[in-house]
């Protein structure tokens, strides 16, 4: 019993921090985001500061979509609501779970260029 009660603890820790982990350090608007937002967001009809464009918000560069970040904005709409891209989008309808979760950890480590 206590073989048992040891390997289930084991794995519970190692589970706990292997999730822990998952976010790298090195994940950037640059390298990880810029190509999510560029398929998903800041196309034709979206956030691609087009005049007269129904989105606000111009997501094609670092600054534009930080200000969106450091408000909360962008969190919400993507992370926690999950409405964006919207199921009128031109383009993708959602996004995959790898791409939230790249998305997430970018968020969680301060939204880095």
């Amino acid at each position: 019993m206590k073989k048992f009660l040891f390997s289930a603890l084991l794995l519970t820790v190692f589970f706990a921090c292997k999730d822990e982990n998952k976010c790298a350090d090195s994940v950037t608007y640059t390298n990880d985001i810029k190509p999510i937002i560029n398929a998903t967001c800041a196309i034709s009809g979206c956030h691609d500061g087009a005049v007269g464009s129904s989105s606000p918000g111009d997501y094609r560069t670092f600054a534009d979509i930080k200000k969106v970040a450091d408000d909360g904005k962008f969190k919400n709409r993507v992370l926690t609501l999950k409405d964006m891209p919207p199921s009128n989008s031109t383009g993708p309808k959602t996004l995959t779970d790898a791409q939230l979760e790249l998305i997430q950890c970018w968020a969680d480590k301060g939204y880095k260029e």
